[in-house]
């Protein structure tokens, strides 16, 4: 899993460091069509400012929203979206015209009802006074008689930061209103036509102006997304090398507690082994006092781990003749002492006890190998585990 998601962050580093790296390319493109922008809007502006026009407050205003359809550049569509609710509260003369779905999926939730009109598929490239011209004209197509129009739009102060500025575009009767407008000796044939010019240069300048933000944004996001999955991969990496190291640790551990556990095991067998040996010559001794006592002590330290399976052969040879000459109660009777002195008996005590009583019946034990005794015992256990 931790493999996966390694994989997974890689991925996401690389993606995010190309798009940085195309939107860092698209901004210097952004950024100098901006310029060239700034020179129709300013100049719009500075008619309208010498000219002393005022919006007309008996009619209504539309509000045009310039964002974008392309998301992943930080919360600039959010900011833009948070900066109209605020100019719309306590507003009910004001209708909306969005460019970009940003901004409309984000208004439709609370100004559904005062959207008329809106725009898709801006903001792909630099935007174009040909663009701003094809918006220009559908606002000027609208049914409303507006007073003026108010352009919402990211203005664009360094590569680090923007914020939402309104541009206004008077109406032609507000035009015609002016106070100084007659001194610039316009016939009133065309003020319908200056009006949609400097609606046009209003909008090319807010979109650049827009489009220059929203690559900045982008290229701010996707390098702060890079240094974000570098964190992680490195936080991710440092984990599963602490993990490994844990695992070996928990080995190491557990190997040593295995072995210990197991020599522990070993060492209890051998030292019941030898305690049994070391006792049982006088069990013996005591309970055939009249017979005498046989010595066994060298047969002891023969291997005593046989598998039956291998030895049945040997059991079946040696049946007739050693089977009869150990006597199970006999055996039951010195398993039972040595019970009571040292308690229960493991399986190798019981066939130590087993081979010693056989040999103490068989005196001439050089006429018969350990192994078959061993082997005989082992049918005599199992028979007497049956019982």
């Amino acid at each position: 899993m931790n493999a996966g998601r390694l994989k997974s962050i890689r991925n996401i580093e690389k993606i995010t460091k190309t798009m940085k790296i195309v939107a860092s390319t698209k901004l210097t493109r952004a950024q100098k069509a901006m310029t060239e922008s700034r020179t129709y809007g300013q100049t719009s502006n500075q008619v309208f400012e010498e000219a002393e026009t005022k919006p007309l407050e008996e009619k209504k205003t539309l509000m045009v929203i310039c964002s974008s359809d392309k998301g992943l550049c930080g919360g600039i569509h959010s900011g833009l979206s948070r900066a109209t609710r605020r100019m719309l509260e306590g507003q009910t003369n004001v209708d909306i015209a969005i460019i970009g779905e940003k901004c409309k999926a984000q208004l439709s939730r609370s100004n559904a009802k005062q959207i008329v009109l809106s725009f898709a598929g801006i903001g792909k490239d630099v935007p174009t006074f040909g663009d701003a011209q094809a918006i220009a004209d559908q606002i000027c197509m609208l049914p409303e008689e507006y007073a003026s129009v108010r352009i919402l739009y990211n203005k664009f102060l360094n590569a680090q930061s923007y914020e939402p500025t309104p541009i206004e575009a008077f109406s032609e009767e507000a035009i015609t209103q002016s106070p100084n407008f007659a001194a610039f000796e316009i016939d009133d044939e065309v003020t319908g036509n200056l009006r949609e010019y400097a609606l046009a240069n209003s909008l090319f300048w807010a979109l650049a102006e827009g489009h220059a933000c929203e690559q900045s944004a982008r290229r701010n996001a996707m390098d702060v997304s890079t240094r974000r999955a570098r964190k992680i991969l490195i936080s991710l990496l440092i984990f599963m090398q602490n993990a490994s190291k844990n695992a070996g640790d928990m080995i190491s551990k557990f190997t040593i507690l295995y072995n210990r556990t197991r020599q522990a095991v070993i060492t209890g067998e051998l030292v019941e082994i030898i305690t049994v040996c070391s006792f049982i010559p006088s069990v013996l001794c005591s309970t055939n006092a009249g017979s005498g006592c046989h010595c066994f002590g060298r047969h002891v330290n023969t291997q005593l781990h046989i598998n039956i399976k291998q030895s049945s052969f040997l059991v079946q040879q040696f049946h007739a003749s050693c089977l009869p000459a150990l006597d199970i109660s006999y055996v039951r009777h010195v398993m039972f002492t040595i019970s009571m002195r040292n308690g229960p008996l493991s399986k190798p005590t019981k066939m130590l006890v087993c081979c010693c009583s056989f040999t103490q019946h068989y005196r001439s034990v050089s006429m018969l190998s350990f192994l078959t005794v061993w082997c005989a015992c082992c049918h005599a256990l199992a028979h007497l585990n049956g019982q």
